[in-house]
C-alpha cells in the first residue's frame, strides 16, 4: 500500500530522484521505470507522490523504490519540462544539390 511522500529531488536527464517519507531516514531512491501515471516517467522537486518501497540498499540509501503513484489530474507539475529528454527535436535537411548530382 502507497504512503505519502515528497521528491526531495530529481535529475530529469539520467532520471532518477530522491522521495522523502516518513517510515524510512535519508529518503528512497527512484528510478523512473517505477512511476505510474505518467507516459514518461518524471517527478518534479516539492511534488506529493505515493510511494511503495523495498529496504533494498541503493548507497547512500536505505531503500528504493518498487512503485511510485502521481496524480495527473492537476497537470504538468512545475519544472517538469526540465529534462533534455522531454525538449528534445530532431531536424532532418536533405542535400536535394547533391542528389541531382548524383542522378547525372
Amino acid at each position: 500500500m502507497p504512503v505519502p511522500g515528497v521528491v526531495r529531488s530529481w535529475d530529469g536527464d539520467e532520471g532518477w530522484g530522491v522521495v522523502d517519507v516518513d517510515e524510512v531516514d535519508g529518503g528512497v531512491w527512484v528510478h523512473f521505470s517505477a512511476i505510474e501515471g505518467r507516459t514518461f516517467g518524471y517527478l518534479a522537486v516539492g511534488e506529493p507522490v505515493g510511494v511503495e518501497w523495498e529496504m533494498t540498499p541503493h548507497p547512500p540509501y536505505q531503500a528504493q523504490a518498487t512503485r511510485v503513484l502521481v496524480d495527473e489530474s492537476e497537470g504538468l507539475p512545475a519544472g517538469a519540462a526540465a529534462s533534455g529528454v522531454l525538449n528534445s527535436q530532431l531536424t532532418i535537411e536533405w542535400d536535394t544539390k547533391n542528389d541531382d548530382q548524383s542522378k547525372n
